[in-house]
Parts: structure tokens; sequence; C-alpha cells
């Protein structure tokens, strides 16, 4: 039996993920036309999976136990043109994002949510763990959304960076 998946680890994967940023030259109807803004409006479910962890040290050490890990996921998102709200939830959290998303389905969120810093405990060390990059590629139809979420964050343990984290995650959601 695998163990639950961390606060970090959902907290990681959920704090940018659930909108998709759409590939202009992904198969079937991904984004809108050029001046409309895509209705992603409504609730959602899914999942959501690790499938990548690099760096060195205790924290991602921890998290390549969870690489594979399905976890079910659900996001109720409200839209008013550009502007997005999402509720993620999955059954240890829930969490709001918000941001924008333009035309051609690419999002863009603000950067309060990006500017997640959290403490884990590992190996009897409390290490801080702060998201500084995140990128989101996939497609999006009207009923079916499927992104690969790629996020950095930098570990540190008493105010210095002791390694660089980078997590890879694949999310696949229906109406």
């Amino acid at each position: 039996m695998r163990p639950k998946p961390t606060r970090l680890l959902v907290l990681l994967i959920l704090a940018v993920g659930l909108f998709p940023a759409c590939d202009p030259s992904a198969d079937g109807p991904a984004a809108p036309g050029a001046g409309q803004i895509a209705l992603i409006e409504g609730h959602w479910e899914g999942t959501i999976a690790l499938t990548q962890v690099t760096g060195s040290g205790c924290i991602p050490r921890q998290l390549r136990t969870f690489v594979g890990l399905q976890v079910n996921i659900s996001a109720e998102i409200s839209q008013t043109g550009e502007l997005i709200t999402a509720m993620l939830s999955t059954p240890t959290l829930d969490v709001t994002i918000s941001g924008t998303l333009d035309d051609l389905g690419a999002l863009t969120l603000d950067r309060d949510d990006l500017s997640l810093i959290t403490t884990e405990d590992c190996d009897g060390k409390e290490y801080t763990v702060e998201l500084v990059d995140a990128a989101v590629r996939g497609s999006a139809t009207t009923e079916r959304l499927a992104f690969t979420l790629i996020l950095e964050s930098e570990i540190s343990l008493d105010g210095s960076v002791e390694t660089t984290m980078v997590t890879r995650a694949e999310v696949e959601l229906t109406r």
C-alpha cells in the first residue's frame, strides 16, 4: 500500500494547476479563434498524477515515492471574460487560485498564487519550499482539459537554498 500524498505534493500540484494553457498546434479544437476567450467555466472532475521529480536531498527523494500515484481532483471554475477563479479540491486539500485566460488559451496566474511557501519536516529538519516558477502546457475542448504542469521550487534549510526541485504532473479533467 502506498503512503498518502503529503500536503506539499498536493500544494505544489494545485498551486498552479487546473488551467489549460492551450497549445494552438494540439490536435482537436484546442483554443478559440483570435479575439475569443475560451469558456471553461463550470464543474470539472478528473485525476492528477505526479510523473517526475528532480533535485537532490530529502524533499525530492520523499516526493519521488509518489511518482505514478493518481489523485482524484475536482475544479469549480468561475469566469468573467478573461478573469478565471478556480476552487480546486482533492480528498485532503482545497485551494483557490485565479488568473487571466487570453484568446489563445494561455493562462497567466496572479503572482500571489505563485508565491507558495510552505515548510516541511524531513529527516528531522524543517525545510522551506518556495514555488519560484511554473509552466502549464496542454489542450482544452468544451468537454476535456488535459495538460502537463511543470513546477520549479527552491528548497532551503536555515535560510540558505539547498537545492532546486522540478516536478512534473499530468492532469486530465472532464465535465
